[in-house]
Order: C-alpha cells, then structure tokens, then sequence
C-alpha cells in the first residue's frame, strides 16, 4: 500500500489521516457537565422518578408531571415513588400534593420521607413516617412536609391510606438548591505527530477543566476515533478552576479519516442525560429538539408539532381522555367484580354451611355403619359358633335329682324345671369334653350319661374314664351329629 499523508485541522479536534488531496472531516468534541447553582425552586418535576406497582393505569410517572389531574396510586405497602434530582441538592422541603377538586374526599396517608446522597448507595430517613391529612377544603389537598439534607435522590414511602387502598400522589414535589458540585469540560484538545502517516505512532491528548464550585473526585477522559474507543487516561481530583492535560497512545491507525472525540466522565453524562425530559407524548412527524439550558444547567428535550398536524399537548389531552375513560371502565369492572366476588363469598358460605352439615350426618352414618358392621360381624360369627358346636351342661347325678331335672324311675330329662346349657364344644376345633371330678364335688369320675338317650354311645361317641387321674373325657364321634344340639352330661362316682 501506497504510504499517505495524515493531518489534524487546524481546531485540533479532528484527526484525518488523507491521501494527497489533503480531505478532512468536520470537528468534534465531547463536553459533560454537571451544573450548580440556582434559587429555590422545585427540583423534581419532570426528573426521572420510579416506585412500586401501580393499581390500574395511574403510574408512578404522573407524579412528577405537572399535572395535579393525573395522579399516581401503588397497588402495595408500602407505596413508594422515587425521584432523581441528578445531583446533589440542598433539600427545604417536600410537597405532596393531591387533586383539589372537592370529589376528592378527606383522607389522611401514613407518609416518610428518604433520601441518598449522590456517592452513597443506600436511602436514610430524612422524615419518620407519620400521618398527614389531605383536606380540598383547608389545606387544597396539599401538605408541606420540611426537610434538611443534601441528597440526590428522594423517596416518599406510604404505608396507609384511608381514602383508598393505596397511597396516593398527584404531585411530588422536592424544594431546594443544587448543592455545589464538580463540573468537568474539555477546553481543549490535540494530536501527535500533527501529520501521522500509516505506520507513525499517534498520541491524542485533551485539557480537562473544573469549572464548577467543588473540587471532583479522580475521573478519566475516554478518547474516540469515530465511534471506536481506542483509548483512556485517568484524570486526578481537580480543585475548583483546577485543569490537567492527559494523553493516551493509540498506536499506528490505518489510512482513511477519524472523527477525533473526548469524552470527559463519560460515566457521569449518561446520567445526566437520563436527566432529559421524556414526558411529551410523540407522534410520527413531531420533531424533538435537544437543547443545554445555560440559565437552569440542565439538558433538555422540547417537542413541536412538526409535520405530524398534532401537538404534544393535543396528543396528552387525547391520551388522558383515553386514560380517564379507561380508568373509569376499569372501575366499573372493578365494582361489578366486586359485587360478583361478594355474591360469590356469599354462596361459598352457604354451600360451606352445607358441607358441614352433611360431613356431620355422614359421620354420623358411618358410626352407625361400623356399629352396625360389627353387630352383623358378631352376630355372623354367633351364627357359625351356634351352628358348629355342641352345647351340654355337666353336673353331679345327685345335683340334677335333687333340683328335680333327673327321674330315677324314667332317668330323662325332665321339663319340670329349665335346664341351663351354659357349656359349649366349637366342633370346628375339637371333639372332646373333658370333665375334672372336683368340678363335681367327686374324688373321681366312675361313670358319665348323656341325655337325651338318642344320641347312641359307641357309635355317636363314646365316653372312658380314668382311674389314675380320676378325670373322664368324652369323645364326639360323629361331629355333624351334634352340630347345634344340647346334652346334659350327668356324672357320678
């Protein structure tokens, strides 16, 4: 490649790197600034404000606007709206303020105040919550709460309402004076070699500038070729009118032409410029003009109609029309909702009352189930024990002539006195009556009857007896026989 001439012009803001025809690109520089000073005046309308959720369409934005017609209402507690004033300000106090048309009823909010200082991360309490009333008739539906501090941001917390379900501001407004701060510019800014070709070595350097009423922290300046950052120097706390110049070596750069820029603090101007006013309401064919207000030493944003035939003002009226009709469906719904909600509770208590009821009677019924289940059970199985066992009652011969039940002359049973056949054989398990003498008042059992006489002995069953233990035991041969018949066994000696 053919080697070039390079050159700066003569502003020393643009770095062109050119063949023989010597072209060059228009100048450019990059100057932030954060600004000071000023009277007493409301810091926070139109700044940049975020909170908590928002009940329907009245969002934290309405309360910085302007505009005590819109409001902002939090759908939880705590409702809180922040503001970012974009610097330090020396806080008098906080205005919050509601609609003061008389529709707005008497309501009294539970209200604190916050605040963080530009360098610090965290919010300290400036004003304790308490309770301020907001009264259309005594105080216009506005209260001034007084405030001491230097803070950058500001944060109102509601916690109770009693005028509606959440907190409630149509106008957040911060009074004070900005604070004194830094302020920073490029004043100027330069190159070497002043006509680099494609192999030399190139140097940019730029003179920063304190103009502001404090002195400011360490910084850096970031130096840009086009819209490449090909370089940064760090830039040490200047004191108030203080200056230093920084360079940064951005090596060899290929032939062609490079818009030369520096940016000083370039952290700290896009802060500042989330500072511009973004509250009109645009339309295809508006035109936005962005402006530096020397006078407040704030950047701007201003809306004109443009070929769009509608102004931002009739844009907003049309959106809060839009808005207002949209609120007022979205509380119609919410009140038939409510109605249908209550209608609902109301059925689901009844019905509540119901289902206790029958839960009780069906307790009730499977009590009555299990006693009856265990009724049936028992009597099944009284069933199958009466109709697989043999009842008998065993007594002395001498006993049963004596109460009459045994004839001597007929030796039957007898229907002159009742007979309590209060033993039992389960023929299902056994087939053997064992009788023990001293049951029967005997040393030993010599002899058994059985009565009646039509169960035959030896081939029904069969009776044997014991010298040695004295005891005699009678063997049921023929079980289904006796299945559910009763015997009177009359033993003697």
């Amino acid at each position: 490649m053919p080697e070039e001439e390079a050159a700066f012009s003569p502003d020393g803001r643009t770095l062109a790197t050119a063949d023989a025809a010597g072209n060059q690109s228009a100048a450019s520089n990059t100057v932030t600034r954060n600004g000071t000073g000023g009277a007493t005046t409301n810091l926070a309308l139109g700044k940049p404000i975020t909170g908590t959720p928002n009940t329907f369409t009245f969002v934290v934005t309405n309360a910085n606007d302007g505009d005590l017609t819109t409001y902002f209402e939090g759908s939880t507690s705590p409702a809180q709206a922040t503001v970012q004033l974009g610097a330090n300000a020396d806080l008098s106090s906080v205005v919050v303020a509601l609609n003061p048309d008389p529709i707005w009823s008497t309501r009294t909010q539970t209200i604190a105040v916050l605040g963080r200082e530009q360098s610090a991360s965290a919010f300290t309490t400036l004003v304790p919550a308490q309770q301020y009333t907001f009264n259309p008739a005594t105080n216009g539906n506005k209260v001034t709460i007084p405030v001491t501090g230097r803070e950058a941001d500001v944060e109102l917390s509601i916690t109770s309402n009693t005028g509606a379900p959440g907190g409630q501001v149509a106008e957040f407004q911060v009074f004070g004076t900005p604070s004194p701060n830094p302020d920073l510019t490029v004043t100027t800014s330069s190159f070497a070699p002043t006509s680099p070709v494609e192999t030399d070595p190139v140097t940019l350097s730029a003179t920063v500038q304190n103009i502001g009423t404090a002195a400011s922290a360490a910084s850096n300046v970031n130096f840009y070729l086009g819209t490449t950052k090909v370089g940064t120097a760090a830039v040490g706390a200047l004191a108030v009118g203080a200056s230093q110049t920084v360079t940064a070596n951005v090596g060899p750069q290929t032939a062609g032409t490079y818009q030369y820029t520096a940016k000083v603090d370039e952290a700290k101007a896009k802060t500042l410029l989330a500072e511009v006013d973004q509250t009109d309401e645009l339309v295809a064919g508006n035109k936005v003009w962005f402006l530096y207000d020397s006078g407040r030493d704030t950047f701007r944003t201003y809306v004109t109609q443009g070929e769009a035939g509608r102004t931002p003002l009739a844009v907003r009226r049309a959106m809060k029309r839009k808005l207002i009709a949209e609120r007022d469906q979205a509380l119609a719904q919410r009140d038939e909702a409510a109605a249908a909600r209550d209608e609902a509770v109301r059925t689901v208590n009844d019905l509540q009352q119901v289902k206790t009821s029958l839960e009780a009677d069906i307790a009730v019924l499977r009590e009555n189930k299990a006693a009856l289940e265990g009724s049936v059970q028992r009597l099944s199985s009284d069933l199958s024990f009466r109709q697989n066992s043999l009842f008998y009652h065993a007594a002395n011969t001498r006993q049963l002539r004596d109460q009459g039940v045994l004839s001597s002359v007929l030796k039957r049973v007898q229907d002159v006195k009742p007979v309590n056949y209060d033993a039992a054989l389960d023929l299902r398990e056994t087939n053997i009556i064992t009788l023990a003498p001293e049951a029967f008042g005997l040393d030993h059992i010599g002899k058994v009857r059985m009565l009646p006489n039509i169960f035959q002995e030896g081939r029904d069953f069969k009776i044997e007896t014991y010298a040695d233990s004295g005891i005699a035991r009678v063997f049921i041969l023929d079980p289904e026989l006796f299945k559910g018949k009763e015997v009177l066994l009359a033993v003697g000696g």
